[in-house]
């Protein structure tokens, strides 16, 4: 129910004993309209005749004490509400949700005495979380971008990504892209990959949102070695997938294959494929016990967001339950400040490096915001890649300085640096090219770096070595 619809009811409630009361007094009674309007009012505050002249009275009698109740309550919990986003506010470091109630409640839990209930009203808060549909989040922010001004806007989105926004404060975040994220990080697949010779074969059950999100981390996330070959095995929608990022299958040593026909059609991939990963859909349970049935795949990974324990089905041993929507609700995922901070100050000491620009805390803020959301993300994704590498070399049992890392390892992970760039560029469609300046790489989606790591000149090479050098310094 909306919150529209919420007010109307409540509306109704507490004027139906009016009505009742009208309608007895003055229809049925017959008596004068301003007196049967004052004597209904009276029946509110608990002064009604002890004995009804008729049924409509009666019931009317009835029911006002308990809409005056209800009123009350209503009226002191806007009194309470009000208070304590005040005192938020006057604290600092408050945030105003706004939403719908249960996903709103999930995050003022988390936020404590620092959240503000935003209701309906715009409120002065340090920053806001937007929790509405696509459509609605963004009216709000052009509704409100004066009164906002600089303080940071997170809005939950559907269909857009985060770079396709124009301005620097607000945020997109799709529930479905944190915890894909999340996934390849707590199941980080590096051991596996070196066992296997970095030849994997990867089965996804279901597509959708989820799917493509899933999908894209992966590409962007498990990169492992430059001569690596990672199989991605799809059974489901395409739903124009490799029409939409057309450039990234063509440049990438793994393959995204999306398959036809049914997973029960093909049960020989499946058993050969080193990793299952069934995605959220209808009648989920019933898919995975027919997984479990008709393949012997030692591990299969589920995606619930309904939050039932898998541990209830039979053969759940071969099951990893990945309850994906605790992590997408979860504000240090959505606000996740160290990840920002970390892609800030890497941004900032490349135009130090190259541009001379001081490393200052100014001068961070503003570089930043003279980004294009484009290159923003760019900066992010480099710093987000950041826990796959230290997961890589703790497996491989290396420090995680550049002084105390091997050379030959500070040089691969340059390497696999450099393809994570060319991974980010492809997936947004740019392709090779030598463009006279600035202006024409930007409008035509063309960078002449886009090329294996063997092929760059030393200076290239130098600027992914730089990016490991910040970020394991």
């Amino acid at each position: 129910m909306n919150r529209k619809a919420s007010r109307i009811i409540k509306f109704i409630l507490l004027a139906v004993p009016f009505i009742l009361g009208l309608v007895g007094f003055y229809m049925v009674d017959g008596r004068p309209l301003l007196q049967s309007m004052y004597i209904t009012c009276q029946l509110y505050l608990l002064c009604g005749a002890e004995v009804a002249p008729n049924i409509w009275i009666e019931i009317a009698r009835w029911t006002a004490p308990v809409a005056t109740a209800s009123g009350i309550m209503i009226a002191v919990n806007y009194i309470r509400r009000t208070f304590l986003n005040s005192v938020a506010h006057i604290k600092g470091h408050s945030t105003a949700v706004y939403g719908p109630e249960t996903e709103k409640e999930t995050m003022l839990k988390q936020l404590g005495t620092n959240g503000i209930d935003g209701n309906d009203k715009f409120i002065d808060a340090d920053r806001y979380i937007l929790l509405d549909s696509e459509e609605e989040n963004l009216a709000f922010f052009d509704r409100n971008r004066t009164a906002i001004g600089d303080r940071d806007v997170f809005a939950k989105c559907d269909a857009l990504s985060a770079k396709t926004v124009a301005y620097h404060n607000l945020h997109l975040f799709c529930t479905e892209e944190l915890a894909a994220a999340e996934f390849w990080k707590k199941h980080c697949i590096y051991s596996l990959s070196k066992a296997k010779g970095h030849k994997l074969k990867i089965a996804f059950i279901g597509f959708g949102r989820l799917g493509k999100e899933v999908l894209l981390s992966a590409v962007q996330n498990n990169i492992f070695s430059p001569d690596q070959q990672i199989d991605y095995h799809i059974f489901g929608n395409e739903q124009g997938f490799c029409n939409i990022y057309h450039e990234l299958n063509p440049h990438i040593s793994d393959n995204i294959n999306f398959e036809k026909g049914q997973w029960h059609e093909q049960i020989d991939l499946l058993n050969s494929c080193d990793m299952v990963v069934v995605l959220q859909q209808p009648m989920q349970a019933e898919l995975i016990r027919n997984l479990l049935l008709a393949t012997k795949c030692e591990k299969i990974y589920v995606f619930n967001a309904a939050d039932y324990s898998t541990d209830i089905l039979e053969n759940s041993s071969r099951l990893v339950n990945f309850k994906w929507k605790g992590f997408a609700y979860n504000l240090d995922k959505i606000f996740d400040a160290t990840l920002f901070e970390k892609a800030k100050t890497l941004n900032l000491r490349y135009a130090n490096l190259y541009c001379g620009v001081a490393m200052t805390a100014e001068n961070r803020e503003s570089q930043w915001k003279s980004l294009s959301t484009f290159l923003r993300y760019s900066n992010i994704s480099a710093a987000d890649h950041n826990d796959i590498q230290r997961a890589i070399l703790t497996a491989e049992n290396q420090g995680l300085t550049p002084e105390t890392m091997s050379a030959e390892w500070f040089e691969r992970l340059s390497e696999l640096e450099h393809i994570r760039w060319c991974r980010y560029y492809w997936i947004n469609n740019w392709t090779y090219g030598k463009p006279a300046d600035k202006a024409e790489r930007d409008a035509k989606h063309i960078h002449n770096d886009l090329m294996p790591y063997a092929k760059l000149d030393d200076a290239e090479k130098q600027k992914d070595r730089d990016n490991i050098t910040y970020l394991f310094s």
